[in-house]
């Protein structure tokens, strides 16, 4: 088995896969039933996750001194981009758990997780460590207005600073979770987060009257308590599944030489760099869109603001079908099924016309009504409504960035998504900086750094269809090894 090099350009492969979706024969097939079966959990379990600080804020918000509320705010203003640089736990685990699934690789799809949750904790235990030059250099730069909204900050950020090692772990829990197709216990977990944390707030907050440091508390106990519950939904999930099954009992046996195989966690780390360094590219982007939108005024601002809101509703949207996307192509990378892949990346495209078009449509209609739910500021709603225009443009020109990060995921291609988002950073910077006098120009800016974004994994796209074609070989080598009685 050799990989056919397409007469086409590498962009044109791409662009010719996603455009067999529209000329499919049959709208709603198996596969697309089987995409929107793991993406549904998945969108729920993605918009469930802003409910920790939204839960915290409404707590906190009928506390007697208005500095607990600030304090708050700025302190989850700090501690929320914390955590988005260490979602790479949750993308690399589950990545390498999806294709060692396909290949039916039942010691690996355990050693993962167990990698990505020591990692996890790893990373959380040095940020107690650092807990107090952290909380400093992050409320250095919110600047709280006065003492004692600094104050609740420290106290809160500190105390939810506890549950770093069981949050970092649970991003690992959930990637392995969605690798193995499982999203409806990725989704039991985090219901179970959530309903935690809103009771222990209540209990903690106001029976017990621990105030702030009683809130952050509850957010670092629930992380815990989820913790527990993904590790036994894991303990219950690893026995049940079909490589595991397939395995003869003494080949299923784990032991330390294997989780700590030295090529394995070279592997690990690499991945998790490539992914963390995507992350902190976007970290970046999202800075410096948040610094010239403050440059063109407190309006401006508060306007981008509102907008950003409506931008990362599609982004969650999306992200469901993202995650089912790489569940599928890292199974269908692993049995090395180039026609699986095919099929995926198809029935993902079908889908992302399905978003474009209810965003679009919601936008279009219910726009202004959504900006006037969200403030009661008129002035701010008025000029977001100017440029609300670039809201009912943003979802075809973003949902195919969204959803091909899912593709490339469970590919394991992780470099080839870290670079595309490099080239989508530099000309958010580029044009960002060179339309910066102008909200339109950095709305255009901001858009098209995902339509380069998309062009350049489009671009990529025939490294995964050479890496299903690879595995391909891999087993039909093996597999005839094993006929003629050779050790591979």
């Amino acid at each position: 088995l050799k990989y056919a090099k397409p007469k086409c350009s590498r962009l044109g492969l791409g662009v010719r896969t996603l455009c067999t979706a529209l000329h499919h024969k049959s709208p709603f097939g198996a596969m697309d039933r089987k995409v929107f079966s793991l993406a549904w959990p998945s969108i729920v379990a993605e918009l469930s996750t802003p409910l920790l600080g939204v839960v915290d804020t409404l707590v906190v918000g009928h506390l007697a001194d208005v500095a607990d509320l600030g304090g708050v705010a700025l302190a989850t203003a700090v501690f929320n981009p914390l955590l988005f640089v260490f979602n790479f736990l949750r993308m690399g685990t589950g990545g390498v758990t999806a294709k060692a699934y396909g290949a039916g690789d039942a010691k690996e799809v355990l050693a993962t997780v167990l990698r990505g949750v020591g990692l996890g904790v790893a990373i959380g235990a040095c940020l107690l460590v650092l807990g107090r030059p952290v909380a400093h250099l992050g409320l250095a730069v919110v600047r709280p207005p006065d003492a004692a909204t600094a104050d609740r900050a420290l106290a809160y950020f500190r105390a939810r600073l506890l549950g770093a090692p069981a949050a970092l772990a649970n991003f690992a829990i959930a990637g392995w979770l969605n690798g193995v197709q499982r999203p409806n216990d990725m989704l039991a977990t985090s219901l179970v987060l959530n309903v935690s944390n809103a009771g222990l707030c209540v209990l903690l907050a106001w029976v017990l009257d621990f105030g702030v440091a009683g809130v952050g508390f509850a957010t670092a106990l629930a992380n815990y308590i989820a913790l527990g519950f993904g590790a036994f939904r894991i303990w219950r999930i690893y026995p049940q599944l079909q490589c595991v099954s397939d395995t003869p009992e003494d080949m299923r046996v784990m032991s330390w030489s294997v989780i700590l195989e030295r090529p394995s966690l070279v592997q690990l780390m690499a991945v998790q760099g490539s992914v963390f360094l995507r992350s902190l590219f976007l970290m970046c982007l999202i800075t410096d869109f948040n610094s010239l939108s403050a440059a063109l005024g407190a309006v401006p601002l508060a306007a981008n603001n509102l907008l950003s809101q409506l931008q990362m509703l599609i982004s969650y949207g999306s992200d469901g079908f993202a995650n089912a996307a790489e569940a599928l192509v890292g199974e269908a990378v692993g049995q090395g099924r180039l026609d699986l892949v095919r099929a995926v990346l198809v029935s993902v495209a079908r889908w992302s016309a399905v978003v474009v078009l209810g965003y679009t449509a919601v936008y279009v209609f219910f726009g202004q009504r959504i900006l006037e739910c969200f403030t009661s500021h008129k002035a701010v709603v008025i000029y977001a409504v100017e440029y609300l225009p670039w809201l009912w443009a943003a979802p075809v020109l973003s949902v195919a960035a969204y959803m091909l990060d899912g593709v490339f995921v469970g590919a394991n291609c992780y470099r080839e998504m870290r670079d595309a988002n490099f080239w989508a950073m530099v000309a958010f910077l580029i044009l960002g900086h060179c339309l910066r006098h102008s909200n339109s120009g950095l709305w255009a800016a901001y858009l098209a750094h995902l339509v380069i974004r998309a062009a350049v994994l489009l671009w990529k796209y025939p490294a995964i269809e050479q890496q299903a074609v690879e595995h391909a070989a891999g087993g039909t080598k093996a597999a005839l090894l094993a006929a003629d009685g050779t050790n591979p």
